[in-house]
Order: structure tokens, then C-alpha cells, then sequence
């Protein structure tokens, strides 16, 4: 917000444009953020899987607070992926997926979803 504010109060902002307000300035508004909303695991990449199962989860509920990315949905989204009628490996990366979330079932991941 400062970098912002930086530049909306440089000259060649606001020359052509709408004169600088003192008052309006974004330092002046007081900061709310947002309750409830699940955050990705610092250093984690998972904002990509995030968003796809938001994508997923979209027409059922629209509750951000509940959308969690885990070695299941990571999986889930693999296997949509890869298991469409296009796909001729298909069937061998189903196989390879299977062996795959045996060995980390056995690991003991407690956050996995069985379907």
C-alpha cells in the first residue's frame, strides 16, 4: 500500500490527471483483512492446487475457510488430469498413481481422503 502511495503522490501521476488529495491518501484508510480464509503453508507451492480445488468446490459451496490443500487433493487433481480419453498413457499413470498413494498411506498421512 506505501509503494502505491508512492506513486499516486509523484508529480507525473497526477499531472494530467486529478490533482493530489492530502486526505485521501491510502495510509490514512485503516487496514481490515480478512477472517476465515485459508492461507497456503509458508514455502509451500501450494496455491496453484488451491485454486483448482476452489475451482473444483466452486458450484457446491463457497466457503473459502474449508478448501484445504493436501496430499489428497494433490492427487485428486493429478488424476483428473492425466485420466482423460485423450490420454493414451492413461492407464499406465493410473497404475503408477496407485502405487504411488499406497506408499503414502503408509507414510501416515492423516489428512488424506479416501474415495
Amino acid at each position: 500500500a506505501i509503494f502505491l502511495e508512492e506513486i499516486i503522490m509523484h508529480e507525473s501521476f497526477s499531472e494530467d490527471l486529478t490533482p493530489f488529495w492530502p486526505d485521501r491518501m491510502i495510509s490514512n484508510y485503516a487496514l481490515h483483512e480478512p477472517k476465515h480464509i485459508a492461507q497456503q503453508i509458508p514455502e509451500s507451492n501450494d496455491s496453484g492446487v488451491w485454486v483448482s480445488k476452489w475451482m473444483t468446490e466452486c458450484p457446491f459451496r463457497s466457503d473459502y475457510g474449508n478448501i484445504i490443500a493436501n496430499t489428497a487433493s494433490r492427487m485428486r487433481i493429478a488424476i483428473n488430469l492425466v485420466k482423460a480419453g485423450n490420454n493414451v498413457l492413461h492407464e499406465e499413470v493410473l497404475a503408477k498413481s496407485v502405487q504411488n498413494w499406497k506408499a503414502e498411506e503408509e507414510k501416515g498421512d492423516h489428512y488424506m481422503v479416501k474415495w
